[in-house]
C-alpha cells in the first residue's frame, strides 16, 4: 500500500511541470504571433504612406505582411 501511494504522489511533480512547461510554450507561441502581427501592421502601414507614389511597391508591401502573418494570400 505504502508503494502504491508513494508512486501515486511521486509522479505528482512531474505532470505538474509537463503542464507548466506546455503553458510557457504555448505563451512563446502566442507572444511570436503578437509580434509577427505587429510587424505586418507596422508594414502596411508603410504601404500605406507609398501607395499614391508607387503601386506596385505598395502591393509587394502588402503581400511581403500577408507572407510574415502566416496567411500567404
Amino acid at each position: 500500500m505504502r508503494q502504491l501511494a508513494a508512486a501515486l504522489f511521486s509522479s505528482r511533480p512531474v505532470a505538474k511541470k509537463l503542464v507548466a512547461d506546455a503553458t510557457i510554450q504555448s505563451s512563446r507561441i502566442a507572444n511570436t504571433f503578437r509580434v509577427r502581427i505587429r510587424e505586418a501592421n507596422d508594414v502596411r502601414g508603410l504601404a500605406r504612406s507609398v501607395e499614391q507614389h508607387s503601386p506596385g511597391f505598395a502591393a509587394d508591401l502588402y503581400a511581403a505582411a500577408s507572407r510574415h502573418e502566416g496567411y500567404d494570400d
